[in-house]
Parts: structure tokens; C-alpha cells; sequence
């Protein structure tokens, strides 16, 4: 049977601009006009439904449709063009109760908004969802329009939804959870502004709520010029990444006042760029941010706003190896503690079905096609204009220094072209594509193989944390070091590694440095805790070089390394090399480092002598009773933690049920 589905303009010319054209000319059978009976039964089987509607100004916000208790099973499917929400009781500020009272229409030929009181012909109240089955990545996508005779009351809430279209999602970058039922669910509105003006931004909360996110879900509007009614659509999408891959900043206007800007990068996927394709056309999106930390509720940031989207060098001006992104400058939000009757809970990884990564004790598996943060330029410090594509590639870095610590350990030296200035504990973003094999460059949508995840299109692109320190915070240094592991199948570690030993002539375009894992201006006096895991250690060594060589004089830092034993001697040796560096005192005041790694007490005990800072080993794994000892319970410590992703997941779970506030806390991750 043939598909009546037909892309729309701005899909094409998002398809086109980016090449894809001709890849997804064959799609339309992928997109149907009604459900089929594996959706009925996925979606009937769901505790969460993410969904699309509109507002009376006809924006775009994503929420999440839920039974009153969390339970599953609260969708049902009459036919294959229905599904129906059952037993709901949405909080009063619910972007869909607002939908319903006022909300924006389709009519024939014009998107009528709430307050157009001159429309008299039919209009309907679009929706769209993307289902999500956290616990092992499935996931459908449908559109289609509320039935307004089937909506229940504000206390026992209906939602009828006639399907019109419906689409198998991508799932590369959701992260698995279990979420369960919340029975001390109680929202509570933090911050609403429906309708920002200019200087408005973000209040704090907000915004480290949004920096901590890994998954968002983008709501997307398309109005057609022709048949509206009938043509356009809503759109509802997940977007995953690590933690931090949404970047908030604050831009000026031509009138001089501030807006508060989010960035989006757009990762490689099925290529039929609908939600960008909407966005490219009207204009608008939603962005809907749900922070999910293990055993504790939901709280969800709500945005709207002005969008658009930006390709290629356009997009490449403002966000560092990202060719495709998402700008939207935030017109509306909403921040809701508590806002669903769900919360992540525990699951064994051995019962998921296909891929996790980095199961840990923070309840999420993380996916391994997640590609690194990337920062916006205006992130960066750079010595050329951060504005200029040509200028920044003007500063090449040609490595110098190769000091091995361990078979797949060493401190590259690299010398720039052009000095830089940078803080210690920032990175250094370089651009590596030169190192690449051909085919990793050639696109593909999903791996093939297992652990292959990686190799996809990958744009060489790397960002390694400093290992030196800055003569002083003024000066610019055109020598910088990096400790880095040899990734075991790497693509670009092992060749670098080759290169240093060698001694090769190869140059590297620096693309910036930057990162806001740093030290306050003053650290005399301040009790600190920093928290490493591997080769987590670098920015410290940064900070323990740097701070040799200022004046401040009452320093109180405790160190936690967590390591494998046969690495322990090496992390050590070269924490001593730090403090050591540059002058002979060492450090002015308390250091002690805790070394925990199981096995420990085995290790050679003349290693810890040579130091003038005391050592503790640990022979256990690092565990919350543990760390809230070392970071003083009475006087809390300010924190630095720097490892993997669950073992920062961990770390803040534990110091933040301790009442450590968010800002107490700094992390790192060195998996980017």
C-alpha cells in the first residue's frame, strides 16, 4: 500500500542542507497513518507518556501524562487511531490542563490562538507524544489531535487522543532507568513566568537543574500554509546525552537587554530531521528538562521559547564540533518540584535488554553512543577571536614531551603556536580528525558490533583536561600538559601515544580552552575535598602545581583517591611530582591524601614515605559512610570530584542527602 506520508518544507530543506535528501527519499512507509498492534500494546503498557501541546499563544511545551499513583497500564487503545490517558490528576500548572483551557487551535487555514475570539470555523487541538520505555530503550512516536468530548474533569483527568500518524523512535541515546511509583508525590511549583521580558533570566536553581540533566525532550510545532487543519502536526522527541550536553548562556539584543539562550546539539540519528525540520518552519520549540536521580522525585524545568536551527559553520560559530544544533531563546518556563508520581528507582543491568553502559549505584545505564560534552565558544578562552572559524584554527599544537607513566599512562607535552591563556583545571579542546581512519569518518546510524557504538561518526574532535598548571592567572602559556590514557581500540589515543614516541611532525588545530572545574580567586583558609578516580586525577595535579606557586598560606585539602591498586604508586608519584614542581616546601598547610582501593595494604609502604603531606590507605571500595567521614560532617567541605559518570552520580547522591548544597559541589566528569 502506498504511504500518504510526504515531507514537508521545512524538513526538506533541513534534509537538503545537510545532504540527506536523497538517503530518506524512500522513508515514507516508515511513517503510518495509525498505530499498529505492537504500538497499541507498548502504549498500553506504559507509567509515562511524553507529550506535545500548545499554549494560548500557540508555543509549543512538552510534559509528561501520568496516571494519579504512577501505576502502568493507564493508557488504553480502543482502535488503531486511539489512545486514551485514564485516571490522571495533573498538577494545577500542567502545560496540558493549560492546553485545554486555552490553548491554541488548527483551523482551516491559520493557527487560531486563545485569544482569537473572530475564528468561527472548526479548529483542532493538536498533541503529539514519543513513549519511552526507560528500562530498555523502546520507544514510539505518534501524532494526532485531543478529542475535546473525551477529557475528563480536573480532578480525574481523560486525555483522548486520535492518532494520525505514528513513527518507530531512534534510541541511541536514551539512558535506561526503572522509574516507580513517587507515593509521597506532592508537586510544588518553584518558579513559573509564563511570558519573560527582556533582562529576565533563569533563576539559579534552574539553571544547575538544567546543567545536570542527560535527558531533555523537545516539542516541536509545523503550521501548513495549505490545508492547516488537515497538514500540520506536533512533534514530541527524546534527546539523551551526558550530563551537561544542554548549554544555557545569556546573549545581548539589538536593544542591549540580556536573554537567557539555550543550545541543543542535533547528534547523528535517522536523518529524516522532523523536530528540525518544524523548528526550521515555525519557528518555536519546547524544551522539557526532567532531572531523574535514583530514590528521589522528579522535578521537571518546563521552557518554551523563539528557535531556530542552525548548519554548518553557522552552527560550528557558537558551539565547538557541532555542525547541527538547536538555539532557542527562552520566552517561558516553568520549574516543578516533584512534578510527577514516579521516581527512578534500581534494576539489575543483566535483565536489560541490549546495551548498558556504566551501570553503577546511580540507577542509570548509560548509552554508549552518548558523544562528549561540547561548550559553546563563548565557553572558551582563546587567542584568537572566538567569532572567527579561520582565525581559531590559526593555533596549531605540535606535541614536544612524552613521559610514560604506565603501559597505558603518560603526560604528553604539547607546544602552541600561539600562547593561551587558561585557569588551572581547565581543558584543552584539539582537533584530531587528521588522526582518523577514513571509514569512521563515512556516516552510519547505527553500529554493527558491539562496543562499535563509539566509531560512529566521530569528528575527531577531543577534550582532555590540563595537567599543568599556569605560570600565574595572567600570563598566557604556549606550553601545555596532558595526562592521558591510552584507550584500549581507540581511535585517536593510541595514535597520539605512537606520534609522542616517535617524536612525529604532526600539528593539531586548538580549538579553545575552558571548562569552569577551577578554584576560587581564594583558597587560603577554605576547607576542600577533591574526589579523583583514575586518571580523574589531572585537574588536581593542575591545581597542586598552581597552588605551589601562589602565596596563598593556610591551605586544608584532602584528597580521595580512588584507584586500582596497581595504579595506586603511579597516582601517587605523580601527585609528588605536582607538589613538588616548583618549590621545595611543598604545600603550605594540610594536605592528606586517602588512598582507597581494595588490596591496598599490599602495596610497598616506602612509596608513601617520601612525602611531606600525609597519606591514608583504605583497602575498600569508596562507599558513603567513607566519603561523608573525609568531607566533615560538622564543617562541610567544599567539593571537587572528577571520575566517571556513576562515580559522580554517587557522590552527589550521598553529599547532597547529607545537606550539601548544589553549590558546594563541582564536577568534572573526565569522560568527555
Amino acid at each position: 500500500m502506498m504511504s500518504s506520508h510526504e515531507w514537508h518544507q521545512g524538513e526538506l530543506y533541513v534534509q537538503s542542507a545537510l545532504g540527506y535528501k536523497e538517503a530518506v527519499a524512500g522513508a515514507h512507509p516508515n511513517f503510518l497513518p495509525r498505530l499498529t498492534s505492537q504500538h497499541q500494546q507498548f502504549h498500553t503498557s506504559l507509567e509515562i507518556l511524553p507529550v506535545c501541546t500548545l499554549d494560548g499563544q500557540g508555543r509549543p511545551w512538552g510534559s509528561f501524562l501520568t496516571s494519579r499513583d504512577g501505576s502502568h497500564g493507564f493508557i488504553k487503545s480502543p482502535s488503531l487511531n486511539s489512545l486514551i490517558a485514564t485516571n490522571m490528576n495533573l498538577h494545577k500548572d500542567h502545560p496540558v490542563e493549560t492546553a485545554l483551557r486555552e490553548g491554541a487551535k488548527f483551523g482551516m487555514t491559520q493557527l487560531v490562538l486563545g485569544t482569537d475570539t473572530t475564528y468561527q470555523g472548526p479548529g483542532l487541538k493538536l498533541i503529539a507524544g514519543v513513549g519511552v520505555m526507560f528500562e530498555n530503550r523502546r520507544r514510539n512516536k505518534f501524532a494526532g489531535f485531543i478529542d475535546e468530548s473525551n477529557v475528563g474533569t480536573e480532578a480525574d483527568r481523560t486525555i483522548q487522543m486520535e492518532v494520525m500518524t505514528s513513527l518507530g523512535n531512534c534510541p541511541k541515546y536514551i539512558s535506561t532507568r526503572s522509574l516507580v511509583a513517587n507515593p509521597n508525590h506532592m508537586p510544588t511549583l518553584l518558579h513559573k513566568e509564563a511570558s519573560l521580558s527582556g533582562g529576565q533570566l533563569l533563576p539559579k536553581e534552574t539553571l544547575q537543574h538544567i546543567a545536570q540533566a542527560d535527558t531533555v525532550f523537545l516539542a516541536t510545532r509545523y503550521t501548513s500554509p495549505v490545508s492547516t487543519i488537515f497538514k500540520s502536526n506536533l512533534g514530541m522527541n527524546i534527546r539523551g546525552g551526558k550530563p551537561g550536553f544542554v548549554r544555557l548562556t545569556t546573549e545581548i539584543s539589538s536593544t542591549g537587554e540580556e536573554h537567557q539562550v539555550a543550545y541543543l546539539p542535533d547528534y547523528s540519528g535517522n536523518r529524516f530531521m522532523s523536530s528540525l525540520g518544524n523548528i526550521h518552519f515555525d519557528k518555536v520549540a519546547g524544551i522539557t528538562v526532567p532531572l531523574m536521580k535514583k530514590g528521589k522525585p522528579i522535578d521537571v524545568v518546563y521552557l518554551t521559547g523563539d528557535a531556530n536551527v542552525l548548519i554548518g559553520e553557522e552552527s560550528r560559530k557558537v558551539f565547538l564540533g557541532v555542525n547541527t544544533c538547536v538555539r532557542v531563546e527562552i520566552t517561558g518556563f516553568m520549574h516543578v518540584k516533584d512534578a510527577v508520581p514516579l521516581m527512578p528507582g534500581g534494576f539489575n543491568q543483566a535483565e536489560v535488554e541490549g546495551y548498558v553502559v556504566g551501570q553503577g549505584d546511580d540507577g542509570v545505564g548509560w548509552s554508549p553512543y552518548n558523544p562528549p560534552v561540547r561548550r559553546l565558544r563563548s565557553e572558551l578562552s582563546m587567542i584568537a577571536n572566538p567569532s572567527s572559524e579561520s582565525l581559531v584554527a590559526m593555533n596549531e599544537a605540535k606535541i614536544v614531551g612524552f613521559e610514560q607513566h604506565a603501559p597505558d599512562l603518560a603526560t604528553i607535552t604539547f607546544k602552541l603556536s600561539q600562547p593561551v591563556n587558561y585557569t588551572a583545571g581547565q581543558h584543552v579542546i584539539l582537533d584530531c580528525a587528521t588522526l582518523l581512519d577514513p571509514d569512521v569518518k563515512e556516516y552510519k546510524h547505527m553500529s554493527d558490533k558491539r562496543g562499535g557504538e563509539k566509531e560512529l561518526n566521530d569528528t575527531g574532535l577531543r577534550t582532555w583536561t590540563i595537567s599543568s598548571a599556569p605560570k600565574s592567572r595572567s600570563t598566557a602559556d604556549d606550553t601545555l600538559k596532558v595526562t592521558m590514557r591510552r584507550a584500549e581500540g581507540g581511535l585517536i589515543t593510541p595514535k597520539v601515544f605512537e606520534i609522542a614516541r616517535r617524536q612525529k611532525e604532526v600539528a593539531l588545530p586548538v580549538l579553545g580552552v575552558g571548562g569552569d572545574f577551577v578554584l576560587p580567586q581564594s583558597v587560603s583558609g577554605k576547607k576542600m575535598l577533591w574526589i579523583a578516580s583514575g586518571v580523574g586525577i589531572t585537574p588536581f595535579l593542575s591545581f597542586l602545581k598552581f597552588l605551589t606557586t601562589s602565596d596563598e598560606t593556610e591551605l586544608d585539602v584532602t584528597i580521595i583517591l580512588s584507584v586500582r591498586r596497581a595504579e595506586a604508586a603511579v597516582m601517587l608519584e605523580l601527585i609528588h611530582k605536582a607538589i613538588s614542581s616548583n618549590s621545595p616546601s611543598a604545600i603550605a598547610g594540610k594536605l592528606h591524601i586517602h588512598v582507597v582501593s581494595a588490596g591496598i595494604e599490599s602495596l610497598a609502604k616506602q612509596r608513601f614515605d617520601a612525602f611531606k603531606v600525609a597519606v591514608t590507605k583504605h583497602s575498600t571500595r569508596l562507599n558513603p559512610d567513607l566519603l561523608l567521614e573525609f568531607a566533615g560532617k560538622e564543617e562541610k567541605s567544599e567539593v571537587w570530584v572528577c571520575g566517571p559518570p556513576s562515580l559522580e552520580t554517587s557522590v552527589l547522591q550521598t553529599l547532597e542527602g547529607a545537606g550539601w548544597g548544589v553549590d558546594k559541589i563541582h564536577r568534572e566528569s573526565f569522560a568527555f
